[in-house]
């Protein structure tokens, strides 16, 4: 038998968002568009630049330099004016409402790395949005929702401290290895680090130890699970790599306030 699962892990529930365009650009140096305000008061534009460059003018009279893997966020009514800079400028650009704005940050680059994910993501939402069916149309802005919140993460990501990226790489291996195998050695041994150089930075990046971090994340899938009543305490105490079903119990009473038992009932 094999069985693989993830859980998430805080809140992770999507804010509503509706696609109104998506214009998929290979502009050359004729490229020169003037923009006459609109009613668009509550609609927000993303520009994701693939190749070349560009150049985006504000009413206010601000301009921005558009470059490879540059994302940048606008409101609709402050651009006026939108060109390519040089010989082209190839851009994906998304036409979008939504009442969650909380962590977007407009009129400021944000670097994105392209990859197939993002390109696959970018067809699907020109083939859904040809298609005369609302279903579709929904189908559209989820995706680019989607999009939208992975390219905010990575952007995240990618202004962290250096060493940001080989952390992030740890992480995602303690999510898919939960069976307690994670010392501090073996993840500094890893990203080639001194176990004491990389517990120092794991802290700067993270805000807790490694171990701590490790064993949270084990807590959290012990808490997920207990209540669906699948596997018994001391078969996820093996499955998640603790010695015994009593040091899971200790470790879960410690950080919840209740036994593993409370929550099975």
């Amino acid at each position: 038998m094999k069985e693989r699962f993830v859980l998430a892990s805080g809140n992770s529930l999507l804010q509503p968002v509706e696609l109104r365009s998506f214009w998929e650009v290979a502009a050359d140096d004729s490229y020169d568009v003037h923009k006459s305000p609109g009613n668009s008061q509550d609609t927000q534009l993303a520009i994701f630049t693939i190749s070349g460059q560009g150049l985006v003018e504000l009413n206010s009279g601000r301009k921005f330099n558009l470059y490879a893997g540059s994302l940048f966020l606008f409101h609709e009514n402050d651009v006026c004016h939108y060109c390519c800079v040089g010989k082209e400028w190839n851009f994906h650009w998304f036409s979008f409402k939504t009442y969650d704005l909380a962590g977007m940050t407009f009129e400021q680059e944000k670097n994105v790395k392209l990859s197939r994910v993002e390109q696959d993501a970018a067809e699907e939402i020109l083939k859904l949005l040809h298609r005369d069916n609302p279903f579709y149309r929904r189908a559209a802005s989820a995706l680019f929702a989607g999009l939208l919140n992975r390219w905010l993460a990575d952007s995240e990501n990618l202004s962290r401290a250096k060493y940001a990226a080989e952390i992030e790489s740890i992480i995602d291996l303690l999510h898919q290895h939960q069976d307690g195998r994670w010392t501090v050695e073996k993840m500094a041994a890893r990203i080639n680090m001194s176990a004491r150089n990389f517990r120092r930075t794991f802290i700067e990046i993270t805000g807790m130890p490694p171990k701590k971090y490790y064993d949270n994340i084990r807590l959290e899938t012990a808490y997920n699970l207990l209540p669906l009543k699948i596997y018994s305490i001391s078969q996820i105490a093996e499955m998640l790599g603790f010695s015994s079903q009593f040091h899971l119990s200790r470790m879960f009473k410690h950080k919840y306030g209740v036994s593993p038992g409370k929550l099975q009932g």
